[in-house]
């Protein structure tokens, strides 16, 4: 017997569309800190990795962060990156004023840095960005594109930044341990348009012969000289009920997709699927 369910196949001009939104969602990136914490030179021993608040003031406290680069597409470099924006959410404005966000020149963590071991600062990629006690509750947002373009192109370590205080300033920016309110610091990519990206598509039949009720698999590489930017599938055919449950990168260049089907398997069932993956030029 058949469960109930609510299954819907999409038509093929329904999944073409989905396909070209999609695409062009890959366009744009959010990366998110892998480290940040903030150092205090009036406790020059105590960490803060664990900290909810990013805090800053002119007096004592400079806030450092380090972003994971490694949902940039692979082959991407300087070149690739239309805009870079640093996205920081205000938790707090004690005293209004400005801070600058500088380069990091030096290896850190966040489970270890203080103020007695913190690295050397180096140049500076925006002066003088404003809080007035109405930031408070609001994001900033900086263009840190310089930073990005040179981390990716490997003429700058990923150190990350560092978030200094210019006197008077005293705030707090949400860290990325304040989960409860999720506005950990964020840098948004914009990336140039690129030639040349296609679509390879493969088709599957995937067969099930009972009691065999679990996964059947498709997959779909990308040509010699692309790269991997993502990838996804759709059922085309077929009277059977499958569900997709697993889509990933499998290996450096290869789109994978599974299914399964929505009911026990009773006698063989074939459904023809097609998996495509979106390839970029290698740069």
């Amino acid at each position: 017997m058949r469960a109930s369910n609510s299954f819907v196949r999409f038509s093929r001009p329904a999944a073409v569309l989905m396909l070209l939104l999609f695409m062009a969602t890959v366009t744009y990136a959010q990366i998110t800190p892998s480290d940040d914490a903030y150092i205090n030179s009036a406790a020059p021993t105590t960490n803060y990795g664990a900290a909810t608040t990013l805090n800053l003031s002119s007096a004592a406290d400079t806030g450092l962060i380090r972003f994971d680069l490694t949902a940039v597409p692979t082959g991407y470099t300087g070149s690739s990156v239309s805009k870079a924006t640093l996205k920081l959410y205000v938790n707090s404005v004690t005293t209004a004023g400005a801070f600058n966000v500088d380069l990091v020149n030096g290896t850190w963590t966040e489970k270890t840095i203080k103020y007695s071991n913190e690295p050397a600062l180096g140049s500076t990629i925006a002066a003088s960005v404003p809080l007035t006690t109405a930031s408070k509750g609001t994001y900033v947002e900086i263009d840190i594109t310089s930073a990005v373009v040179e981390w990716l192109n490997g003429t700058q370590a990923n150190d990350g930044i560092a978030l200094v205080a210019n006197s008077p300033l005293v705030a707090t920016f949400d860290s990325k341990e304040n989960t409860a309110a999720s506005h950990a610091p964020e840098i948004d990519i914009v990336y140039a348009p690129m030639a040349g990206i296609q679509t390879v598509t493969t088709s599957c039949t995937l067969t099930w012969n009972p009691p065999n009720n679990g996964n059947q698999f498709c997959s779909v590489s990308c040509p010699k000289g692309t790269v991997l930017l993502s990838g996804g599938g759709q059922v085309t055919g077929g009277s059977s009920e499958i569900v997709m449950n697993s889509t990933w990168p499998n290996g450096s260049n290869t789109w994978t997709v599974g299914w399964y089907p929505f009911y026990t398997v009773i006698t063989q069932q074939q459904d023809p699927v097609t998996v495509y993956a979106i390839c970029a030029p290698s740069q």
